[in-house]
C-alpha cells in the first residue's frame, strides 16, 4: 500500500469546505499551542488555531506568521499580578478601530477570536473573566 499526502493551498481547502458536506464520526482535538510571553508575544499561525499564553507584563500580540484562513483565538491569562495590558500588531482589526480591553483581576482569564481572510485578523468575539 502507498500512503501519498498532499498539502492543500488555503483556497484549494476552502474551495473543499464551500463545496463538500464534512461529517465527523469522533471529536476533533486541534493542538492548543503555549506561547512564550514576553515584551512581544510571537505567534506561528501554521502551528494551530488555538492559542494560549500567561501575561507576566504588559505586551503586544504581534502580527501571526504562516497566517491562513480561519478562526484563531487566543486564550490570555493574566499572571497572580493581574492588571496586565495587551496591544496588537497592524494585521489585527477591531470594530471603530477599538481594541478590546483584558480582564484585570489577578488569574483572570480571557479568550479572544479573530477571523483571518488569509491576510488580516477580524476581532469576532470576546469572552472576558472566565471562571472555572
Amino acid at each position: 500500500m502507498v500512503k501519498i499526502s498532499y498539502q492543500y493551498t488555503d483556497e484549494e481547502a476552502l474551495n473543499i469546505i464551500q463545496t463538500s458536506i464534512l461529517t465527523f464520526t469522533k471529536a476533533i482535538h486541534p493542538n492548543l499551542v503555549a506561547l512564550t510571553d514576553g515584551a512581544n508575544i510571537s505567534v506561528d499561525a501554521s502551528a494551530g488555531n488555538f492559542f494560549t499564553v500567561t501575561l507576566a507584563g504588559d505586551r503586544t500580540l504581534d502580527n501571526p506568521t504562516n497566517l491562513g484562513v480561519g478562526y484563531y483565538t487566543f486564550i490570555v491569562t493574566q499572571d497572580g499580578t493581574g492588571a496586565r495590558t495587551l496591544a496588537y500588531g497592524n494585521d489585527y482589526r477591531f470594530p471603530g478601530s477599538v481594541e478590546p480591553v483584558l480582564s484585570t483581576s489577578a488569574n483572570a482569564v480571557d479568550t479572544i477570536t479573530f477571523i483571518s481572510d488569509g491576510t488580516v485578523l477580524h476581532l469576532d468575539n470576546v469572552v472576558q473573566d472566565l471562571k472555572a
